[in-house]
C-alpha cells in the first residue's frame, strides 16, 4: 500500500470525537486564565489594565521622553521581587540606574539567588533573542522587560554600518524576534513588555505628529497596548531658603495612562497618575492632589484643610497631609467616587 494511501485509510477511520479530544486534549490549545494578573503597583494603572499586567500577553509600552516608562516598570520589578520572584531587564538603551533600585530596596543579581532582578546590556538583536530564549525557562522570573524596542540592532549594523546591509533588516529581525516572544509569554504564563519610543511623523497635509516607531508589527502582536503621556508638573514650596521668600522646586509630574489595544478587557480605558521623582508612582499622593483639584482637600500655603462628615480637619505641611491621608484612604477614594472619579 502506498503511503499516500496509509495516511487517507487512517484518515478515514477516525470519528468525529476521535478528531475534537484530540484537539482539546493537546496541552498546547488549553486556555489559560485569563484572572492571572502581576500587579503594577499603582492603583490607577492597575484599574486601567484589568488587574495589572496580564501573564502569557506580549505587551508594549510606549510614551515620549520623560513619560514615566521606565518608573513604571521598575515599581512592578521591586514588587514582583517582593512577591518572591524574578525580573529579566534587558537594557538597550543604558538607562536602568541601579543605584536608584538599590535605593528603593531591590536587590541585583547574586543579591537574591532566588528572586533576582536581572539587568542585561547586549549588543545586538541576536543576543538578545539568545538570552531571551534562556531566560524564559527560569520557573522564578515571571516578568520580562526589553527597554527599549528601537535599541535592538542587528550584529551586521553594527559591525558593517547601514549602507553596508540590506534594507530592511532591521525590522525583519525584531518582526521575528517579536513573533517569538508571543510564542514565549504563551508557552512559559510569562509577562514580557517592549518599550516602544514615540517619533515624529512629518505629513504635508497634517504637518508633524507623534506615533510610536517601529512600524505595524508590534502593534499587531502586542495583547495590550498602553501609552503614558505627561501632563502637568507638579510644584511644592521649599522653605527657609534665606535667598528667597518663596521657592518652587519641581517635585513630580501627572501621567496619563491609556490603553490603546487591549484584548482581554475594555479598551480605551483612562487614569492619572501621579510620579514622584525619585521615589515613584505614589499612589498616596495621587489620592491626595485629586482631591485637592475637587476641593475636599483645600490646600492654603502649607496648612491642608480636610472637609471630613465629623467636622473640618487641618494640618500642616505635606508630610503630615499625605499621612492622613494614608490613615483615612478609604473615606477619600469614597469622596472622589462622589464626585466621579473611580480609582
Amino acid at each position: 500500500m502506498a503511503r499516500w494511501e496509509k495516511k487517507k485509510a487512517i484518515q478515514t477511520n477516525l470519528t468525529s470525537d476521535d478528531i475534537l479530544n484530540d484537539f482539546i486534549d493537546d496541552p498546547r490549545n488549553i486556555q489559560h486564565k485569563q484572572d492571572s494578573f502581576i500587579s503594577t503597583g499603582n492603583i490607577i494603572a492597575d484599574k486601567v489594565l484589568g488587574g495589572g499586567w496580564p501573564c502569557g500577553s506580549l505587551i508594549e509600552l510606549f510614551a515620549e521622553e520623560g513619560g514615566g516608562k521606565t518608573a513604571l516598570l521598575i515599581d512592578t520589578a521591586l514588587l514582583v521581587q517582593q512577591s518572591g520572584y524574578g525580573v529579566a531587564y534587558f537594557d538597550t538603551e543604558g538607562g536602568f540606574n541601579e543605584s536608584y533600585v538599590k535605593s528603593r530596596g531591590g536587590l541585583l543579581g547574586r543579591e537574591n539567588p532566588e528572586a533576582p532582578i536581572l539587568v542585561g546590556r547586549y549588543k545586538s538583536t541576536e543576543e538578545i533573542d539568545e538570552k531571551l530564549a534562556k531566560i524564559v525557562k527560569h520557573p522564578q522570573i515571571k516578568f520580562i522587560v526589553i527597554d527599549s524596542y528601537q535599541g535592538m540592532v542587528p550584529s551586521k549594523i553594527l559591525e558593517f554600518g547601514v549602507a553596508d546591509v540590506e534594507p530592511g533588516l532591521q525590522a525583519r529581525m525584531n518582526s521575528v524576534l517579536l513573533t517569538k516572544c508571543v510564542k514565549y509569554a504563551q508557552e512559559y504564563q510569562k509577562v514580557i513588555v517592549i518599550v516602544n519610543q514615540m517619533r515624529v511623523k512629518i505629513d504635508f497635509k497634517t504637518g508633524a505628529t507623534y506615533e510610536a516607531g517601529g512600524g505595524s508589527t508590534i502593534k499587531f502582536m502586542a495583547s495590550e497596548r498602553v501609552f503614558l503621556k505627561r501632563t502637568a508638573f507638579v510644584e511644592e514650596t521649599i522653605e527657609g531658603n534665606p535667598f528667597f521668600e518663596e521657592e518652587k522646586a519641581r517635585i513630580g509630574q501627572w501621567v496619563d495612562i491609556t490603553t490603546y489595544k487591549n484584548r482581554l478587557t475594555t479598551p480605551f480605558r483612562t487614569g492619572r497618575m501621579f510620579l514622584r521623582y525619585g521615589v515613584g508612582y505614589d499612589n498616596i499622593q495621587t489620592i491626595l492632589e485629586l482631591c485637592k483639584e475637587e476641593k475636599i482637600i483645600v490646600q492654603s500655603s502649607s496648612y491642608f484643610k480636610m472637609k471630613l462628615p465629623a467636622g473640618e480637619q487641618t494640618v500642616q505641611g505635606t508630610v503630615a497631609a499625605r499621612e492622613f491621608v494614608a490613615a483615612n484612604v478609604e473615606f477619600f477614594i469614597q469622596a472622589l467616587k462622589e464626585k466621579g472619579i473611580t480609582i
